[in-house]
């Protein structure tokens, strides 16, 4: 896994919808946000930053939490999870200088997903390639329908109008919920194909959008080219997310301060006045480390849970189980089979 996933560095605009979305369902947010290390009066700060890591731990607590809800969060995921780069797609000429830009800066978008468009006749195919480094946050299923549920919301608000695919074809075997693809698609539909694809007319991507502006459009992307340089520096100036990666280097059963002060060319007094300077604790932040790295080891069923346990520096799995069920609500092998048994 790259260090840049756990970095703090992106604003939580989607946050908000995800909230939105969830408390609909009954959901307080201390259910989703379980493992992230955020808690729900957090949200409230315009100016929290979240990582990658802490998105993924969301997104698996949503799928633990609902029964496949994939296509019913994606379509809660309209253009303003974006942020500051939403104005900028608005502002398009069309649907394909849209998704250009929306490639162009797909770092700021937390994409999973390389989009490569192929203009064959009168139709764009559109491969779906995932990204090298970057892991689904539970699997291909999840990831594609939060994508595509969300792409067509979005691209429904950018050409004020109901979008419709051409037709979707995706790299797994037909779901259960197939019929829930073809009631929101309403487009052909095919599973198991070689190639994930997006298949969208010619005539369709070269509309002109209605609310374009090429100023506003320039405007917005030099905040955004801004926002990219301040995601590139954060890598290194964020102390606590810092210690994380560290410690994803370490043993974690050996790992202390002090280690992690010599690693950071800092002394032990140094790296603790700086973590309280932003609110938390080595302690604080080595917990948090160990149950993310559960949560994302426990849907594999190749791995014991035992041997997870040791990974995650414990020699007792008794223990294990104890920590793992007073911070995340169930034991190892409830929250696996949860997972598993979708």
């Amino acid at each position: 896994m790259s260090s840049n996933l756990q970095y703090a560095i992106y604003p939580t605009a989607e946050l908000y919808l995800i909230n939105r979305f969830l408390r609909k369902k009954g959901l307080v947010a201390s259910q989703w946000l379980m493992g992230t290390g955020i808690n729900g009066e957090q949200l409230k700060n315009h100016d929290l930053l979240v990582s990658l890591r802490q998105f993924d731990i969301i997104y698996r607590n949503i799928y633990r939490l609902l029964p496949n809800p994939g296509l019913e969060l994606g379509k809660a995921l309209n253009l303003s999870r974006w942020g500051l780069i939403s104005n900028a797609l608005v502002c398009s000429q069309t649907l394909g200088q849209a998704m250009q830009t929306a490639s162009d800066y797909r770092s700021l978008l937390r994409s999973r997903f390389n989009l490569i468009p192929h203009l064959k006749g009168d139709l764009y195919h559109i491969d779906i390639q995932r990204r090298e480094n970057i892991a689904y946050p539970v699997n291909a299923v999840y990831a594609y329908e939060i994508m595509l549920a969300s792409f067509k919301v979005q691209f429904s608000l950018l050409s004020m109008k109901n979008f419709s695919f051409h037709a979707l074809e995706f790299p797994y075997n037909k779901p259960k919920n197939s019929d829930d693809y073809q009631r929101l698609f309403n487009c052909p539909i095919s599973f198991g194909c070689e190639q994930g694809k997006i298949l969208i007319s010619k005539e369709i991507m070269h509309q002109s959008l209605p609310l374009a502006n090429s100023i506003s459009r320039q405007q917005t992307l030099n905040s955004c080219s801004l926002e990219l340089e301040r995601v590139s520096n954060s890598f290194q100036q964020d102390i606590s997310w810092r210690v994380k990666s560290e410690l994803a280097q370490l043993d974690i059963q050996n790992s202390q301060l002090d280690t992690l002060a010599l690693v950071m060319n800092m002394s032990s007094r140094t790296l603790r006045r700086k973590l309280q300077l932003v609110g938390t604790s080595f302690r604080q932040i080595k917990q948090d480390y160990i149950l993310q790295m559960a949560m994302e080891l426990l849907p594999s069923s190749q791995k014991s849970i035992q041997a997870i346990a040791v990974i995650c520096g414990f020699n007792d799995s008794a223990n294990f189980r104890e920590y793992f069920k007073k911070n995340i609500g169930m034991t190892p092998r409830q929250y696996r089979h949860k997972l598993l048994k979708k």
